[in-house]
């Protein structure tokens, strides 16, 4: 699967609960990204957002440890989370089940678990 692009993981995290704010300096602008639960993560100064700044500097890495604790408890309702790792191919398969039915079902996968994983829940978001 291909990466997310930038704009893909500001809305992403924006998602999971994180909040960029703008803090006026007189010289240059002042950026604070706070977690879900209100503490500062990261801050920038000047020249965000424009394209010279990967928002990826900014916002968590896309990895498994972040996914599972901002992400995964976002998922409304009753997601089940299944993950597979296929040895032999080296591939790792996702599937999120909402509920009992498995006409809820989305499958992903990659060689990367945390892509398979962020592009599941991406389909989540988008529906």
């Amino acid at each position: 699967m291909k990466e997310p692009t930038q704009e893909q993981i500001k809305e992403f995290w924006a998602w999971c609960g994180f909040k960029l704010k703008s803090i006026g300096i007189k010289k240059e602008p002042y950026y604070v990204l706070y977690r879900p639960n209100g503490e500062q993560f990261s801050y920038w100064i000047g020249g965000f957002p424009d394209a010279r700044l990967p928002i990826g500097e900014l916002y968590p890495d896309v990895d498994l440890n972040n996914l599972l604790e901002y992400a995964v408890l976002n998922l409304y309702g009753a997601w089940a989370i299944r993950m597979i790792h296929y040895v032999d191919t080296d591939i790792w398969h996702v599937e999120l089940t909402y509920g009992t039915l498995r006409n809820g079902e989305i499958k992903k996968e990659d060689k990367d678990p945390a892509l398979a994983l962020f592009w599941a829940i991406w389909e989540v978001i988008k529906k």
